[in-house]
């Protein structure tokens, strides 16, 4: 189970296991151990994904290696680029800076052989007042027209690409422009829904159940934003917050999509290797590697509990409770 220690390069360790005496039987270890694992999707496995956005996707002081859209990429080995950029918008905006061109026209950057595009956006141009446009509308200074620009764009080139729509953060707090992070969230989704498309989906980012981001809530934003009054950027403890639902997420729509069967490989794995039931009290405690940083050294792939597999684990756990007989015994000789 990882556990985020840091705001720069996250470390992490693994948790103590719990005693097989705190469980009524080996299925329901087996369950418990399932749910402090790192599900690992073999749909997603080498994949060639490039992804477009603003701040988000850019990082902001925490840098792109630690969003959680290069981690997906690290994670599955992927072939993978982030063009994120900080204050972007999606539109053509009034008093937007000269020197940065929009999304609906850097997406050229992308190159044409991805697998999946991630098209993620609308907090700057919330911030602009960007008209919200119609749904069949290629008017580069709407949103959902800018948006069509991009998606047409990328199908002309690619017409097998899986393309990913990802909203802004859900807040509600915000006033005094034409609309609130949720109604950029919301017009997105439309857009996606309009396509009737299995090429095209939507990740409502703005789902504060699914994703558990309330840019609104002061305790969220002090626990896991860049600062307390940040309402945009998600520090590292944030992005490992929200990366295993998007991962699960586009596992999901991704195997839908290709029509296949979804495979969690760390769940399969720990129950295929846990068929003959341990007898053991003992808690064992592991160390995790050291780890390194993404940005220089991409991580290589790791299936199931962060790279240690299932039977590994019950190993220890299994030759824990055998040195732990044999001093027993030798203590009461």
């Amino acid at each position: 189970a990882m556990v985020v220690t840091s705001n720069n390069v996250p470390s992490a360790k693994y948790a103590t296991l719990k005693a097989m005496s705190e469980f009524k039987d080996a299925e329901e270890a087996a369950l418990w151990l399932v749910g402090e694992t790192e599900d690992y999707y073999d749909v997603l496995e080498g994949v060639k994904m490039y992804a477009i956005g603003d701040s988000y996707f850019g990082g902001s002081q925490l840098g792109q290696h630690q969003t959680w859209v290069n981690l997906l990429g690290y994670k599955y080995g992927m072939t993978f680029h982030n063009y994120g950029i900080g204050g972007n918008t999606v539109a053509t905006a009034r008093g937007q800076s000269g020197n940065q061109p929009p999304m609906h026209t850097r997406y050229n950057q992308m190159p044409t052989d991805g697998d999946i595009y991630i098209i993620e956006g609308g907090r700057n141009d919330r911030h602009y007042s960007v008209p919200f446009g119609e749904n069949d509308s290629t008017k580069a200074t709407s949103f959902k027209g800018a948006l069509n620009v991009i998606i047409k764009g990328i199908q002309a080139k690619n017409p097998d690409a899986f393309i990913v729509l990802v909203t802004a953060w859900s807040n509600l707090g915000e006033s005094g422009y034409l609309g609130t992070n949720n109604d950029y969230a919301d017009a997105m989704k439309e857009l996606a829904e309009y396509y009737n498309d299995p090429h095209i989906v939507c990740m409502y980012a703005a789902d504060t159940e699914y994703t558990g981001v309330d840019m609104a809530d002061a305790k969220f934003r002090a626990k896991y934003c860049q600062t307390a009054s940040d309402v945009s950027h998600l520090n590292a403890d944030g992005m490992y917050l929200v990366a295993p639902k998007f991962d699960k997420w586009l596992a999901e729509a991704y195997a839908k999509f290709k029509g296949a069967t979804l495979v969690n490989s760390a769940e399969a794995e720990l129950f295929t290797e846990t068929h003959e039931e341990p007898e053991t009290n003992v808690a064992i405690e592991t160390e995790a590697p050291e780890a390194t940083d993404p940005a220089t050294e991409p991580a290589p792939v790791e299936k199931g509990c962060g790279g240690f597999s299932a039977y590994a684990i019950i190993s220890v756990i299994v030759c824990g409770a055998c040195l732990w007989k044999k001093w027993t015994v030798d203590s009461e000789q």
